[in-house]
């Protein structure tokens, strides 16, 4: 196993006004696409593995399901149209339902996604030559507000551990509903620290280490930050 060197793609969108920062925390060699990697975005509001802002781009769950379908693919969504037999918008993409329960979305190239209705989890992704990565996911409803008197959840999707093709596997630890640990076959950790429920320290087995500073807010239920430092090991700084 190859750890990455401590760097981050900082990207601006200037058309939506949307900042992302990613970090790849594990690689895996031997065919593309093996890695844990983590997306921040300044636009996101939403709550997942990593705590507030930031995705992963293991995880694809059902976004809605009554009349047109939307799925979340870890780093997009897309919306399959029903008047257009659940079709994605350019048509690059297809639903079928081989059951009540299950739903399978595949792309030209023969690549698929399997999600389980009820939890709205994927839980295997097939390439195109027919290598299967199989994904052991717990879901829970996290409180983000009240309003009116009235509690309001949003669903996080949790990793347990994703099974690749190759039979390697990552593994996840959590506290408190956030990740805390992630380990590759080979033993390499990296561990996250978290305050007031912001992701704020990686620490990785080979000594690197990451630290970040957001502008927070507070509903009185949750903390919402936007990132505006992201601190090296070697002392180098991004100021956002």
């Amino acid at each position: 196993m190859g750890p990455i060197n401590n760097t981050c793609d900082l990207r601006d969108l200037p058309e939506s006004g949307e900042l992302r920062s990613s970090q790849m925390d594990i690689d895996l060699p031997g065919f593309a696409g093996v890695n844990l990697t983590r997306e921040f975005s300044s636009t996101s509001a939403s709550f997942g593995m990593f705590g507030s802002g930031w995705r992963c781009n293991l995880i694809a769950n059902l976004v809605h399901t009554d009349g047109d379908i939307s799925i979340n693919f870890g780093d997009h969504v897309e919306i399959f149209l029903q008047a257009d037999g659940y079709a994605n918008r350019d048509r690059t993409m297809k639903l079928s339902f081989p059951d009540l329960n299950t739903i399978i979305a595949e792309d030209r190239a023969h690549n698929r996604w399997t999600f389980d209705v009820p939890s709205h989890v994927c839980q295997s992704y097939q390439d195109a030559n027919g290598r299967v990565t199989t994904f052991n996911t717990t879901v829970q409803d996290k409180l983000i507000d009240v309003i009116g008197g009235s509690n309001v959840f949003e669903r996080v999707y949790l990793l347990n551990d994703v099974t690749f093709a190759d039979g390697r596997n990552i593994n996840f630890n959590y506290s408190v509903g956030r990740c805390s640990k992630a380990t590759s076959p080979s033993g390499f950790t990296v561990d996250y620290s978290y305050t007031d429920g912001l992701l704020t320290g990686i620490a990785k087995s080979n000594g690197q280490t990451l630290s970040y500073n957001y502008f927070t807010t507070n509903n009185g239920t949750v903390t919402r930050g936007w990132l505006r430092k992201i601190a090296y090991y070697n002392g180098g700084q991004v100021e956002l």
